[in-house]
C-alpha cells in the first residue's frame, strides 16, 4: 500500500447548511443568531476523523468541516469484509447531523454518492505511521467522489434533502443490504430511500418512522475517532424530530415570504413532514 496514499472507492456524503450565507449576513446585527451559527459550525467540527466505533465493529471514516459544509466518506470495501456496514454507518452519521442541525433551527441539503477519494493508509489503520512522520496523513480532502456529491447538493438537491446518486442505486440493485444502524433491524437500505413525487429525484427518507433515533443520543470523540451512543430501550424521538421540522419550515416560510425561491424550499420541508405524519 503506497505510503503517500491513493484513490479508493468511497461512499461520500456532502452536506450543506441551507441558507447559511443569508444567516451569516443577518448575524452581524443579531447576537442570538451569531450564537446559533457558532453552535452549527461547532457541531459540524465535532466528529473526529478516524475509526467510528460501532456495535458491528470499527468503521474507518473521515469527516471534514469547512464554513457551512461537511463531507463524510468511508471506503466501500473494508478489511473486515464490510461487517460494519459502511453505507449504513454513513447514512446514520448523516441522520445524526440532520437532527442536531434541526435542533439548532436550521436544516441541511446534500448528496450521497460512490466515487474515488484520496485515502491515506493510516486512515484505515490508526496504528500505522508514515516513514516521513505524520505529514502524509494530513487531513486533506479531494477526489471525484467529492466533486460528484457536491454537484448533487449544489445543482440538483434544491430543497432540504440529501439526494441519492445513481451510483448508490446501481450498487444496491438486487442486493438485500441491511439498513442497520441507520434504520431498524430487518429494514433494507433501499427501503429508506424516497422518490419525490414532484421531480422524481431519490433522497434519504430522513423523516421515515423506521429511521433509528433515540433519546439521550450523544457523540463521543477521541483522538482515534468517534462513536454515537444512546440508551438501550430508549424511546424513539421520531415525533419530536417531525415537530421540529415543521417548526423550522414554518419559521422559514414566514421569514422568506417575499422571496419565492427560498420560501419554496421551506414549503417543501413542510409538505414532506406533513406527508410522513399522514
Amino acid at each position: 500500500m503506497p505510503e503517500a496514499g491513493d484513490y479508493q472507492d468511497c461512499y461520500v456524503a456532502f452536506l450543506d447548511i441551507l441558507g447559511f450565507r443569508q444567516l451569516v449576513e443577518r448575524s452581524v446585527y443579531d447576537v442570538e443568531l451569531l450564537q446559533q451559527l457558532s453552535g452549527i459550525t461547532s457541531l459540524a467540527a465535532t466528529p473526529q476523523s478516524g475509526m467510528k466505533q460501532t456495535s458491528l465493529g470499527p468503521c474507518p471514516m473521515q469527516v471534514r468541516a469547512f464554513s457551512d459544509s461537511m463531507v463524510v466518506f468511508t471506503p466501500t470495501a473494508h478489511a473486515n469484509g464490510n461487517a460494519c456496514n459502511p453505507l449504513g454507518q454513513l447514512c446514520f452519521v448523516v441522520r445524526y447531523l440532520h437532527d442536531r442541525i434541526l435542533e439548532l433551527d436550521a436544516c441541511i441539503r446534500g448528496g450521497l454518492t460512490i466515487g474515488k477519494m484520496y485515502w491515506h493508509p493510516s486512515w484505515s489503520d490508526p496504528g500505522s505511521h508514515s516513514s516521513r512522520g505524520s505529514r502524509g496523513a494530513q487531513s486533506i480532502t479531494f477526489g471525484p467522489g467529492m466533486n460528484a456529491a457536491y454537484d448533487l447538493e449544489s445543482k440538483l438537491a434544491v430543497y432540504p434533502r440529501v439526494l441519492i446518486d445513481a451510483s448508490i442505486l446501481h450498487a444496491l440493485r438486487g442486493q438485500d443490504v441491511d439498513a442497520w444502524p441507520f434504520a431498524e433491524r430487518g429494514a433494507l437500505l433501499n427501503q429508506t430511500f424516497r422518490t419525490d413525487r414532484a421531480d422524481g429525484k431519490v433522497h434519504l427518507d430522513l423523516l421515515n418512522a423506521q429511521i433509528v433515533r433515540a433519546g439521550n443520543e450523544a457523540m463521543h470523540t477521541a483522538s482515534s475517532g468517534f462513536t454515537i451512543t444512546w440508551e438501550i430501550g430508549a424511546n424513539t424521538t421520531h415525533h419530536t424530530v417531525i415537530s421540529r421540522a415543521r417548526q423550522v419550515a414554518t419559521t422559514g416560510i414566514q421569514q422568506n415570504g417575499a422571496c419565492e425561491r427560498v420560501r419554496q424550499k421551506y414549503e417543501w420541508l413542510r409538505d414532506y413532514a406533513a406527508s410522513v405524519e399522514a
